[in-house]
């Protein structure tokens, strides 16, 4: 009688352990991100790897005997939801395309990420080419900071790609195979993780950012010089009137040059980073870096 009573008693423990556990998932899905898809299929400026924009089957995770783990979370009105588990010091999870996503073509990355305790958390991206030269590597976003997010509150946050895509090793499609969450690497800003992360949302566009982070970390509203872009048709795009526009590579040497009725297009120049300076028809002086 005893161990049945102990037995009871067990179970009953278990089982309000394991109520406890889905209460802390949110209690409200994932913001429905900026539409940046055009009634027009072949000029769709966006590309998802899991929620609102994402393809679920595409993703898996490859035996690298990492300890972290990730699942399908259906929160709120039935949402995609990612729950990463077990993130830690120097411990960091891959998840795996079924084949290499070509980022390079677009500016920003977005990503929404719900903790019900206070963490930080980190993204990037591997390149692996199969060990054929250049060998595998990975590269990371900026920290995103327990300070910046609020527990029991969704956090939607945008990086510039720039930048990050810089690196001459990523060659002219920026191929991706894998999404990085966690950190592994020297020179990296120390992080600490909560236990249960939920993200929601991933995914790359071309367009205006409504929620960047800067480059100084502080996250904040999209900045005033984030308003310039090429589309798919490699044609410079932008959501003010420009009355002059002035493009430079990356050696600070003049590419292209266009008035306000000219057809600004690039695609006579090669893939790469440039800086765009334009003036707007209100006076204004825009700077913005793109990716062609």
């Amino acid at each position: 009688m005893k161990k049945m009573t102990f037995l009871i008693c067990f179970l009953a423990i278990a089982i309000c352990g394991l109520q406890s556990v889905n209460a802390a998932e949110p209690a409200v899905s994932a913001p429905t991100p900026v539409n940046y898809t055009t009634e027009d299929p072949e000029d769709i400026d966006v590309l998802g790897f899991f929620g609102h924009y994402g393809v679920s089957a595409a993703l898996s995770t490859p035996n690298w005997t990492q300890t972290p783990t990730w699942d399908y979370a259906e929160t709120g009105d039935g949402g995609e939801v990612i729950l990463i588990s077990g993130l830690g010091t120097g411990i960091w999870l891959p998840v795996q395309f079924a084949s290499p996503r070509e980022i390079k073509k677009y500016q920003y990355l977005h990503i929404d990420i719900f903790c019900n305790e206070a963490t930080d958390f980190r993204v990037g991206f591997h390149c692996n080419y199969h060990n054929a030269a250049p060998a595998n590597f990975e590269e990371y976003l900026p920290l995103i900071k327990a300070a910046d997010m609020t527990p029991g509150e969704w956090y939607s946050i945008e990086f510039s790609l720039a930048e990050f895509l810089a690196r001459p090793e990523w060659g002219p499609n920026g191929n991706a195979n894998l999404i990085r969450f966690g950190q592994n690497g020297e020179n990296l800003e120390p992080a600490v993780y909560s236990n249960e992360i939920y993200v929601a949302n991933m995914f790359v566009f071309n367009g205006t950012p409504t929620c960047l982070k800067e480059e100084s970390g502080i996250h904040g509203a999209a900045v005033e010089n984030a308003k310039i872009f090429v589309d798919r048709n490699a044609q410079l795009q932008s959501n003010q009137a420009l009355e002059c526009v002035t493009v430079y590579n990356v050696a600070g040497q003049q590419a292209a040059a266009f008035q306000a009725n000219d057809n600004m297009n690039l695609s006579e120049l090669p893939a790469g980073i440039y800086l765009v300076r334009a003036l707007s028809a209100d006076g204004k002086t825009l700077s913005q870096k793109i990716v062609k």
